[in-house]
């Protein structure tokens, strides 16, 4: 149920994001939501309870991994401020779930419930595939 409460939640934010992309434009609504983003992240990470290690934050990794996600972000915005169709960007985005699902299989060995994993995953590029087609 948390699953789907999420699913529904993220679609209306990426709608909402879109339509405020378009009203007020790309920089403008990139730049204070930059701002305040980095702001909630440095909260967590200084109130946290959990130690964070400044060596790893140092690390290719962490850095590598922080540019990475930080493309796939930019660019999920920067494709709708180009006019990109929510339909079109949420299903390249959606495809990402069902990639990772895999991915986990393949190289963390995430074998558990795996008919499950396998039959959702069909059920989704299903569904999300129709959605393309649609538009």
């Amino acid at each position: 149920m948390f699953s789907i409460l999420t699913a529904a939640v993220i679609s209306t934010l990426n709608t909402f994001e879109k339509y405020l992309i378009v009203e007020i434009g790309y920089a403008a609504y990139m730049f204070p939501s930059a701002i305040i983003t980095a702001g909630l992240l440095w909260i967590i990470v200084i109130g946290g309870k959990r130690p964070v290690s400044k060596s790893f934050m140092a690390s290719k990794e962490f850095i590598a991994l922080s540019i990475f996600r930080s493309i796939s972000a930019y660019g999920f915005t920067l494709a709708l401020g180009l006019g990109a169709l929510v339909s079109i960007t949420t299903y390249i985005s959606s495809f990402a779930c069902v990639s990772i699902a895999i991915i986990g299989i393949i190289f963390l060995k995430e074998t558990d419930a795996l008919p499950r994993k396998i039959l959702a995953g069909i059920i989704a590029v299903v569904g999300i595939t129709f959605i393309f087609l649609s538009t």
